[in-house]
């Protein structure tokens, strides 16, 4: 009876393994737009191509100071007048806030683990490129080594094979920036 839940426990842990940190970084402009003054809009023609264009051209107030706004955009011919230079007016908002409004930067780190049994099937293959952060430690053999003049180290994954766990061992190697190749697995 005791060894039933040891039983159950030592898989979850190796699911448990299947883990990857995910990154997320947004940016926003803390300013907001307080007034605009009225759109003046151009419908141009393009000499060479006859493509239309939407000119805008407008004023904003931001933070109790005004600054020029302007921006053209294609006049695709499916769209109406309203949808193209609606574009541009918020494209030419877009860019004067983005040149003088104080931008806040969040960064969130997730961990992201995966106990489907599928996912364990996947195995990475000979030549595949990945950052180190995807690739777990080998426990036996954590530190770099060099190999034919490049760094190197053991990594270890766990494979799920008929209805069985098996850790599955390889060497990857580092190309630059970060980039890792498996170069043997076994």
């Amino acid at each position: 009876m005791k060894l039933l839940p040891i039983l159950f426990f030592v898989p979850s842990l190796l699911l448990a393994q299947e883990c990857r940190l995910v990154d997320k970084t947004t940016s926003k402009n803390v300013a907001t737009i307080e007034r605009r003054t009225e759109v003046i809009r151009f419908i141009l023609t393009h000499p060479t191509d006859g493509t239309k264009l939407c000119q805008v051209r407008f004023d904003l107030k931001i933070n109790g100071e005004w600054h020029r706004a302007r921006h053209e955009t294609d006049w695709e011919n499916h769209k109406t007048i309203e949808q193209a230079c609606g574009r541009a007016v918020q494209q030419a908002e877009r860019n004067v806030l983005d040149s003088v409004a104080k931008r806040e930067v969040y960064t969130e780190t997730l961990l992201v683990c995966n106990d489907d049994l599928d996912h364990i099937r996947r195995q990475v293959p000979l030549g595949a490129v990945a950052q180190l952060s995807s690739f777990k430690s080998h426990p036996d053999y954590p530190n770099d080594f060099v190999h034919n003049g490049a760094t190197c180290r053991w990594f270890i994954e766990t494979e799920y094979k008929r209805n069985q766990i098996y850790n599955a061992q390889g060497v990857i190697c580092n190309l630059k920036n970060n980039q890792w190749v498996v170069v043997d697995r076994f």
